[in-house]
């Protein structure tokens, strides 16, 4: 570019008072606006959805009929009631030991290896029972997991 056309330019671009027409100026100010709203909303969403209910937790109780050979865990309560059967699975282990085929998932009254359900209705609550076959001396164990998270919700331990 010639040092005259050079000049030209700058002093042409010195001398321009116009700046963004009026309907470029709204334009973009809307649309700093809108960007700003939304990040706002994101940011906002995002500290309020970590918000969650309380987990649902199950007590459990072993029987005081059970004995040696055969015992009896029941439920004490459910923290929230109306949850349905088919929203959990129960393990049973043995030492530490998941037992191969003792898995009831979903939970429904049925035996599944040495683990067998027996609910008074359609839903988790007080007075369902687990039922083992046992051998004293091991540690056994009853997991109930809820099967959408995978947290375990109510567990108990005990040794014939």
């Amino acid at each position: 570019m010639s040092p005259q056309t050079h000049r030209l330019l700058r002093t042409k671009f010195r001398e321009s008072h116009d700046g963004v027409s009026p309907v470029i100026g709204v334009l973009l100010m809307v649309a700093i606006t809108l960007v700003l709203t939304s990040v706002t909303y994101v940011m906002l969403s995002n500290i309020y959805s970590g918000t969650r209910a309380p987990p649902i937790l199950v007590t459990l109780y072993r029987d005081s009929g059970s004995n040696g050979t055969q015992s009896s865990v029941r439920v004490a309560g459910v923290s929230e009631d109306g949850q349905h059967l088919s929203l959990f699975e129960a393990l049973l282990r043995r030492d530490g030991v998941a037992e191969p085929g003792s898995r009831i998932s979903p939970l429904a009254p049925v035996t599944n290896g040495n683990l067998t359900l027996d609910s008074l209705d359609a839903y988790l609550g007080a007075g369902d029972t687990f039922g083992v076959m046992t051998t004293p001396g091991i540690r056994y164990e009853i997991l109930i997991v809820a099967l959408a998270s995978g947290s375990t919700v109510g567990s108990f331990q005990w040794t014939p």
